[in-house]
C-alpha cells in the first residue's frame, strides 16, 4: 500500500467559508480520518435533503441552465450517491486508472490493498447518519 508521503500529506477542503487543511496521519483510524468520514456523510445528507438550496447554488453559478436540467441532474445524483459511501474495489480501480493517465507510477499498486471500509463502518455503527435525520 502506498505511504501517505508518496502522494502528499496535506488534505485540504474548500467550503463556502474558506479553506481548511489538515495533515493526514498514516493510521486510518485516526481522528482526522474519522472527521473526514463524518463530514463526507454529512455533506451527502445535506445535498440529498436540501434540493432548493442546491438549485439556488447551481443557478448562481450557471444562470443559463434551465430548471428541468437541474432537476434531472439532481435526481440522478441523489439516486446514484449512497447515503453511506462505503468504498468499493471497482471504484478504487477506476480512481487508480484515472490517476495513472498522468501519474503512471500509481498503476503498480494493487487496488485491493487500498480499499478500507472501516471508517465508514464505524460511522455507520455509531448511528451518525441517523443523528442527522
Amino acid at each position: 500500500m502506498p505511504r501517505p508521503e508518496e502522494f502528499g500529506r496535506r488534505l485540504c477542503f474548500d467550503s463556502g467559508f474558506g479553506r481548511n487543511c489538515e495533515t493526514l496521519e498514516p493510521n486510518p483510524g485516526s481522528a482526522t480520518f474519522r472527521r473526514f468520514g463524518r463530514v463526507s456523510v454529512a455533506a451527502i445528507h445535506y445535498f440529498k435533503n436540501n434540493k432548493a438550496q442546491q438549485t439556488v447554488t447551481i443557478l448562481k453559478r450557471y444562470a443559463k441552465i434551465d430548471l428541468s436540467t437541474i432537476d434531472g441532474a439532481y435526481a440522478y445524483i441523489k439516486g446514484a450517491v449512497p447515503d453511506l459511501p462505503y468504498p468499493t474495489l471497482e471504484s478504487m480501480k477506476t480512481i487508480l486508472a484515472e490517476m495513472g493517465r498522468t501519474r503512471p507510477e500509481v498503476l503498480k499498486y494493487d487496488a485491493a490493498t487500498m480499499v478500507d471500509s472501516s471508517i465508514i463502518k464505524v460511522i455507520d455503527e455509531e448511528g451518525f447518519l441517523k443523528k442527522l435525520k
